[in-house]
């Protein structure tokens, strides 16, 4: 009984030393984790070192298209034909940006519409990404059908690019989504023509153009 007892407070003294052993090796390893897990929380709160507090840069192109969509100002216009002024009426490349579809750029009587241009220039450097166009002489119904309209037009811009715009022979504004460009000037070539009713005149017309992007000189930007 004495050698069984003694047997027994043996085994007893080696599990409890066995057991507080595990038990630290336990809590170390709960500190161990502990204090990568801090140290991870660190890094990601902005406050570990290497990490920089404030707003990132956006890219140039993302800057403009954060910016809304407006119709550009056109400061003026120039073409290489127009029709002469009856009383009042003038047939002008100004006409286009008047806001007004009683009035229109009219060329023809004795020069080829085709090929002939009106310049708008802008207020300043701009990002166009669409253009609303109103083709044809919409002064009245007769006056359409009278006057030649636009198949299909060119417009060019500053930087030296160009896009095709094809239109419908109707009245009403027609929208032309374009490539994304940065320009301060377009533009508009006459390429091909629905031919008017008046043969004599051979004329062809655009009422209005207006011009929908990004102004990029009220920020000072230039690119």
């Amino acid at each position: 009984m004495f050698v069984m007892g003694l047997v027994g407070d043996l085994l007893g003294s080696r599990h409890e030393r066995f057991t507080r052993r595990v038990a630290g090796v336990s809590a170390l390893v709960l500190l161990i984790l502990a204090g990568s897990l801090a140290a991870a929380a660190g890094c990601g709160d902005g406050g570990g070192a290497g990490t920089t507090a404030g707003t990132v840069d956006l890219p140039e192109s993302d800057r403009f298209n954060n910016r809304p969509t407006v119709q550009l100002t056109v400061i003026a216009a120039t073409d290489s034909s127009h029709l002469p002024a009856v009383n009042d009426i003038t047939y002008e490349g100004a006409n286009l940006h008047d806001e007004a579809l009683s009035t229109a750029w009219n060329v023809g009587a004795g020069v080829e519409p085709s090929g002939q241009t009106a310049t708008l220039t802008l207020a300043g450097p701009s990002l166009i990404d669409r253009v609303e166009i109103a083709n044809g002489y919409q002064k009245s119904d007769d006056a359409f059908q009278r006057s030649g309209r636009a198949t299909f037009l060119l417009l060019t811009f500053s930087d030296g690019t160009s896009s095709s715009v094809s239109l419908e022979d109707r009245e009403g504004w027609q929208l032309t989504d374009i490539a994304d460009v940065v320009t301060e000037t377009v533009t508009i070539k006459f390429i091909d023509i629905y031919p008017g009713r008046d043969k004599r005149l051979a004329s062809a017309a655009l009422s209005e153009v207006r011009l929908l992007g990004k102004d990029l000189s009220a920020s000072g930007d230039s690119q």
